[in-house]
Parts: C-alpha cells; structure tokens; sequence
C-alpha cells in the first residue's frame, strides 16, 4: 500500500511524520516530499487501486487555486481519476478553515471540495461538526474520530522543571504565566500583556512568559535581511515593553528548547483561542501543565471533564478583556494546591501518556488498511 500525504514536510514537522509510525512499521510506502499543488498532481499518478491519498492541509491547494486560472478543475480531474482506480482519500480535519490564510475564498471552495471528494474525513472530537457551524456542507458519515496527539518522544525533554527554571532566570516562587502560540496575534498579545500588568502590580511574584509565532504573512521571508525585525514584531515589543520580568521570544523555537519553556511554566494561557485544533492544549499537556481556555471555546467543551483544563469568562460590559483574563489566571491558580501544583500537573501528563504519537498512528493504520481492503482485488494488508 502507498500513502501519498500532502502536504508532506515529514523532516520538519515530526507529530505530522508520526501520523504514519505504525503504517511504515508495517510495510506501507510513502510517497514523500510532495508539498506543492502541482507535485501534488504529479505524484498521484503513481498510486493504483487500494492506494491511500491523505490529505492533512490545505494551504498550497488554496495557494495554487489563487494563483493558477484553472487549477480548481485539475485538481478535482486528478482526485476523480485516481478514485476511479481505486484509490482512497482520507482528509484530516485540523481547523474549521486554514488559519491566517491569504486566500480566504479559494481556502473555502477547496474545503468544499474535500469535504465531497473524501472517503473519510477524520476528525479530533465530536464537537467538529458544531466548530464548523454549516460554514460547507460535510457528510456526518463521513466522519471518524481520532484524537490529536500529545507530543511525547518526539521531542527531548531531559530537563527538570528546577533545572529549567534556574537555566532560564526563573526563582521557584515565581509564579510563571506562559502565552505560547504559532498563531498569535497582536490583539490576543495585547490582552495577555495587559492581565499580566495587572497581576504584577498586585503580586510581584508573577512573572510572564511569552513564545509567539505570527501568521506568515506578518513576517516577510524574502527580505534581504532574514533577520530584520517585522513592522508585526516592533509592534509586539511594544506591547511586551512593560513586562520587564518576562521572557520573550518571537519566532520559532527548536523542540527540546520549546519544552523548557512549559517547563518554567505554572499555568498556560490561550487568550482567545476558539480554533477546534486541540494541539496546543495537548502540547501543554505534554510537559504537564494545566491550561486555562476562553469558556466559550469549543475546546472548553472538549476537555471540561479534564481537572487539568481550566476556563474563564470572557470580557463582558464593564470588564475589559484584560481585566477578565486576569481574574480568570487567579482563579486557575488558586485551584492548583497552594505551594505545589504536582496534582494538577499528573493528571495532564496522565492524559497525554493516553493520546500518544504511536496510539495515534495505530488507528491510523487500522483506518488505511480498512479503506484499501475494501477496494476489489486488494487484500487487507499494508
């Protein structure tokens, strides 16, 4: 069995590469590097019946029907062919739509698009059809849960919490609020900065953490300078200006450095984060840290029955976001056992020693070989 996924940055991205652990344990081929809309349309020709295209982003699709008259039709002419012979297409649905895309429009018609082509369309929950809220039509029967991962041995992460706050300017009775996003904005930013301001003016014990990563169009890749800071950065910096405990840093992060940043950390924050993708709740959970979400998120709903998940009441009339963000990490905190947050942090790592990378791929496995044994004259096997 080959399995074309797409797109595929298997060296770079290791939770996407681990999707396929168990299938390349058991022989399937991956058909690799296929990262672009027109490798895309080279590379199925090779796949024959019982065959699996998995498909788990759709910015270059997007990107490519944007730039390229014509390209919607090629791309729908090449899936119809290769299902014709008997190929299978599984679409694993992350987000309601591509976030920060360019190309809103286009990024619609090709989930449209998928959402017909797919034979199966895995999902991270049961709340998906509900985060997606008839934005297009998808098939329930199509759907298959498989839950996103945590993140657990796929980077290093041989650090204790003592070494990685001491190596890091951290005194253990800090108390280490941490903003980690690949997907931040200048707003969320602003709220998280302005509730740390308030609790640091009431506790000087607090102190912030902060990792953001901006959307792609914020940081300009073909500047002479690689290094040159963003009109997006300067402008973050600003709003960070105040923080003068905090640890900052834009830009991307090595896995194992990345870790010692949930290390320090006694609580992680996601502002306003209403995307239906669980991973940076099981990122945190990876290095056993409680989290604290909007409470009406769809993610709220998703682990309200994890003790380690904690949520807090948006901004509402009379109370700004910030002041509401800060009143929701006091409270969080105050639910973790005074002095020692060992409790609350087992039962994260407890939850994401159950949604490892293996178990992941395993279901995948079991997913491919029941689509390709279901193709006439293809056995059940990888």
């Amino acid at each position: 069995m080959k399995i074309l996924p797409f797109p595929y940055w298997g060296r770079k991205i290791r939770n996407l590469r681990s999707m396929y652990f168990a299938a390349q344990s058991a022989g399937a081929e991956l058909v690799k590097e296929v990262a672009s809309a027109d490798h895309f349309l080279v590379d199925i020709g090779a796949l024959g019946p019982g065959d699996i295209i998995h498909i788990t982003g759709l910015r270059p699709f997007g990107t490519a029907l944007a730039n390229e008259p014509g390209m919607a039709l090629a791309i729908g002419h090449a899936f119809k062919a290769a299902k014709d012979l008997g190929v299978k297409v599984v679409w694993t649905l992350h987000h309601v739509l591509t976030p920060d895309s360019d190309n809103p429009e286009e990024d619609l018609l090709i989930h449209q698009m998928l959402a017909d082509l797919a034979d199966v369309i895995v999902v991270p929950h049961d709340k998906t059809l509900a985060a997606i809220g008839g934005l297009y039509d998808i098939d329930p029967a199509k759907l298959r849960v498989i839950p996103s991962t945590s993140y657990l041995g796929l980077f290093s992460d041989d650090e204790s919490d003592a070494a990685a706050r001491e190596r890091l300017g951290f005194a253990p009775e800090d108390i280490v609020v941490g903003y980690i996003s690949n997907y931040a904005t200048l707003a969320e930013l602003g709220v998280f900065a302005n509730a740390m301001k308030l609790l640091e003016a009431k506790n000087p014990d607090y102190r912030a953490l902060i990792r953001a990563n901006f959307a792609e169009g914020d940081i300009d890749e073909e500047a002479d300078d690689p290094d040159a800071v963003s009109a997006t950065e300067m402008a973050a910096q600003e709003l960070v200006a105040d923080l003068p405990g905090a640890l900052v840093r834009f830009r991307h992060l090595r896995g194992n450095r990345l870790a010692s940043r949930y290390r320090v950390c006694d609580l992680i924050v996601l502002p306003d984060y209403r995307d239906m993708d669980p991973n940076p709740v099981l990122t945190a959970a990876t290095y056993s840290r409680p989290v604290l979400l909007p409470a009406d998120s769809i993610l709220a709903e998703v682990f309200a029955a994890e003790s380690w998940v904690h949520t807090y009441e948006p901004g509402q009339p009379g109370i700004d976001d910030a002041e509401a963000l800060a009143t929701g990490i006091a409270a969080a905190l105050a639910e973790l056992p005074a002095g020692d947050h060992k409790s609350a942090d087992l039962s994260a790592g407890r939850y994401a020693r159950k949604q490892t990378p293996f178990a992941m791929s395993r279901e995948y496995l079991r997913l491919f070989q029941e689509l390709s044994a279901s193709v006439p004259g293809v056995g059940n096997n990888a």
